[in-house]
């Protein structure tokens, strides 16, 4: 509690104020959810790292939210994740002039070659690609990209960017994702 909160006391002072005036100062009951509504913006300020849009929601919620994102508490409290990540990356070469496809083929050459290597999964797309797999696979793809284009490219600066998520509920790869939207759009079109 002292690293995410500051102090224990923070943690309990924050706890106090989220909840009603009739029971401060009191154990909450089983019934009764805490809500850190306004521990929050400090909460994130001191946090070291960035609270997951999961873990944030549960924090927020209690254990209601676990409820409607499972059906149930146990179901939540026995899933386990498989270590699996999906994460679309984005280099951007910088100083290397106005076309930068020298440098993005070569970066997805990197991700294609542990691709045939059965390490990840990939899929390129107008900015960036698509990469499932291990997380340590996964992260280290990342930062072969990056050893690539600086050291045999010579590229002297990367902008980065990374979007990823994981998921408990189900295995789910990128060409599942992208069925899922098709689907989607061919029951709207009828």
């Amino acid at each position: 509690l002292k690293q995410i909160f500051g102090s224990d006391h923070f943690f309990r002072r924050s706890l106090q104020l989220a909840l009603p005036p009739t029971s401060r100062g009191k154990q909450p009951s089983k019934r009764q959810t805490p809500l850190f509504t306004m521990a929050l913006p400090t909460m994130f300020r001191r946090m070291a790292a960035p609270v997951s849009a999961f873990a944030a929601g549960c924090l927020v919620a209690g254990p209601g939210n676990l409820t409607r994102a499972f059906g149930s508490t146990a179901a939540a409290e026995t899933a386990k994740w498989d270590g699996k990540v999906m994460l679309d990356l984005c280099v951007v070469p910088i100083g290397s002039g106005v076309s930068v496809r020298k440098e993005v083929a070569r970066a997805e050459k990197v991700l294609r070659d542990r691709q045939a290597a059965g390490k990840i999964t990939c899929q390129l797309h107008a900015y960036g690609t698509n990469i499932y797999g291990d997380w340590d696979e996964v992260i280290a793809a990342v930062k072969e990209t990056h050893e690539v284009l600086h050291n045999e490219m010579g590229v002297q600066r990367l902008s980065c960017s990374l979007r990823m998520g994981t998921r408990i509920d189900k295995s789910q790869t990128i060409q599942d994702k992208v069925n899922a939207v098709e689907d989607e759009l061919k029951k709207n079109k009828q």
